[in-house]
């Protein structure tokens, strides 16, 4: 399936999921039974090519302990070959086809709502209250809350948490900056650090700076106390004096104070790389890009996100796995999904040096976790700072309000406009996304 040019992600989400479904999102029954008493087979669909070292420990943990608890249920695994919003649209096409895979994973749980508001996915409520052993507390709040929409559970998360703050220990040291903890790391202190670096890394010729802004944005703004919508999710707020006030002092880190570098100065390099050039003293990343190859160094530390005057936030991407709507086997699918999700695999996974923040609590305290790719201290300071993790409002739209924010964000790094006129400008933009059937 082709994209016109123009096509919004949420007109992706929705394209497709024609009259076909209307039937297909009803109201479920009070009860619901899990016995899978007849051979079943259940589709599931994951992006990209399903090859590779992660498919092939799924595949044999699911030959040698799931057939084995579960005889009459065969998982057909499959793979969309493709990634992000094409996924998306071959999922959203295999339902309109009337061909829906019984579940398939989500590596956005903000993409969830629009396929909900089509009848796309189907909530697992019911099979939560049959399945005695399963308990909500087994997991962290923020994961299984990103899979909820209109107080129904649409899903069960697999991975994600928050950003930290990434930061040279020798560069610091020599700038005479007292090294940064959960206490006293604020924007304040983290502008301050960034000016005592600025005079001792631009005495070179090779264009250094103390830090970036983080390639995400959203932890300026909920740490003044700014949002992007209202508490109705139904007008666009980036404009009122809170959200403001973050966007300014990121615009000043870059271009008044200029401790930070524009996007034309990254020069075709990651952030990660110039942090490893030492060409960056401080950098916000998330856990992923910090367990490439080489990046654990002895001058590397970690902390959390500066504390705002509304407080410590962070945004998180948490991916997972939906139920098709059009599933003839739920219980079947629901025993799928519990493996895809589990314990056992994930452990597995991260043995091979694959797998991110667990959402089971008891992957996260596992010595499978806290020892993979990261020191333990590392891995041990994402799974207990979750509560940090601001979820997206759960609206079909929000893919496409980010998508817009993102571009008015990129003008402010880039100079070309103040927070003020870029938020003026976004505002109605967003408000008739917001109104758009």
């Amino acid at each position: 399936m082709k994209l016109k040019l123009g096509t919004t992600r949420r007109s992706m989400l929705l394209a497709g999921a024609g009259s076909v479904l209307a039937a297909c999102g009803g109201a479920q029954e009070a009860g619901v039974s899990l016995k899978v008493n007849q051979p079943t087979t259940v589709a599931y669909l994951l992006n990209g090519n399903n090859t590779g070292t992660v498919t092939d420990i799924t595949k044999k943990l699911y030959e040698t302990e799931f057939r084995a608890q579960n005889p009459n249920i065969t998982i057909d695994f499959q793979g969309s070959g493709s990634s992000g919003a094409e996924h998306i649209v071959k999922i959203t096409a295999l339902t309109a086809a009337g061909t829906q895979p019984d579940a398939f994973y989500l590596s956005n749980s903000g993409d969830m709502p629009a396929l909900a508001t089509k009848s796309v996915v189907r909530a697992v409520d019911d099979l939560i209250r049959a399945d005695g052993r399963f308990k909500k507390d087994d997991w962290f709040e923020v994961h299984l809350g990103a899979w909820q929409y209109q107080k129904k559970q649409m899903g069960l998360p697999w991975q994600g948490g928050p950003l930290a703050f990434y930061y040279n220990k020798e560069l610091l040291g020599e700038a005479g900056v007292a090294a940064p903890s959960e206490a006293t790391w604020t924007f304040d202190a983290w502008r301050d650090a960034g000016n005592k670096l600025r005079r001792v890394m631009t005495v070179t010729d090779t264009p250094k700076w103390a830090t970036d802004v983080g390639g995400q944005w959203l932890h300026w703004v909920y740490a003044f106390g700014g949002d992007v919508l209202d508490k109705d999710n139904k007008k666009c707020i980036l404009d009122a004096k809170e959200a403001l006030a973050g966007l300014q002092l990121m615009a000043d880190f870059i271009h008044r104070d200029q401790i930070a570098l524009k996007p034309q100065d990254f020069g075709g390099k990651t952030h990660a790389q110039l942090f490893m050039e030492k060409r960056l003293a401080m950098i916000v990343m998330n856990r992923q890009n910090a367990s490439a190859q080489g990046f654990i160094q002895p001058w590397v530390a970690i902390t959390q996100l500066p504390k705002g005057p509304a407080g410590r936030f962070s945004q998180g991407n948490i991916d997972g796995f939906s139920m098709g709507s059009q599933t003839k086997s739920p219980a079947a699918a629901w025993e799928a999904m519990k493996f895809r999700t589990g314990d056992p695999l994930r452990r597995e996974l991260l043995k091979s040096g694959n797998g991110g923040i667990p959402a089971l609590k008891t992957t996260a305290n596992s010595q499978e976790y806290l020892n993979d790719k990261l020191p333990v201290e590392w891995n041990k300071m994402f799974t207990s700072t979750m509560s940090v993790v601001k979820l997206a409002p759960p609206i079909p739209e929000w893919s496409d309000v980010t998508a817009a924010a993102g571009q008015s964000i990129d003008q402010i790094k880039k100079g070309e406009v103040s927070p003020q006129t870029a938020m003026k400008d976004l505002a109605p933009r967003i408000n008739a996304l917001l109104t758009t059937k």
